[in-house]
């Protein structure tokens, strides 16, 4: 059978489409799948190293806020915890000149996660401004300390001469070792001068 010129390139197109059929499907299509994949995976990579770039930056900083918070208002022990608060609170009596201020320690402090917790009793005399004053110093304080309970009594009626009795919680960190409860410091009392 002879073809003529006609057929001839008919046959000669086909295979060559025929052909480039074959390279595209079985080797560019799965090269172009491959490189799209990869490109992908680079893409998540990148986006991952972004963010263990940004985790680590994120660490170191708030490392040193860590230990900016540690050497400052938050000590590591229960005597530096203790002296710390009565001197803060001393002195915000004396600002705010209350009478007959006292500050009873507790015998234990309570663990709660890495820190010890102590609840302080505080007690003083004074007229509603400087009760005021004294409160308002202790919310704005930059030690650990919050107010757990108040109350506030007339000691004269139709006066203004108050009372104050009021729990402080402030807190702590615990020792790593430490896995009972540590004294807090021993119960004594300071008496502050009006």
């Amino acid at each position: 059978m002879v073809l003529t010129q006609r057929e001839r390139q008919i046959v000669n197109v086909t295979g060559v489409l025929l052909a480039l059929f074959v390279l595209y499907y079985f080797a560019l299509d799965p090269l172009l799948t491959w490189r799209s994949d990869l490109t992908q995976k680079v893409d998540d990579a990148r986006r991952e190293q972004d963010a263990a770039k940004r985790l680590l930056d994120n660490s170191a900083r708030l490392n040193r806020q860590w230990a900016d918070l540690v050497a400052g208002p938050i000590k590591r022990s229960s005597s530096d915890a203790a002296s710390q608060v009565q001197h803060s609170l001393g002195d915000w009596a004396n600002t705010a000149r209350l009478g007959g201020f006292s500050i009873n320690m507790p015998d234990r402090a309570e663990k709660e996660k890495d820190f010890y917790k102590a609840t302080l009793r505080v007690t003083g005399t004074g007229t509603l401004d400087q009760i005021a004053h004294f409160l308002y110093n202790i919310q704005t304080a930059d030690v650990p300390v919050r107010i757990t309970d108040m109350r506030i009594s007339t000691r004269k009626e139709a006066t203004d001469d108050l009372a104050l009795e009021m729990g402080l919680a402030t807190a702590y960190l615990a020792p790593e070792s430490d896995k009972t409860k540590q004294p807090f410091a021993s119960a004594t009392s300071r008496e502050t001068p009006r």
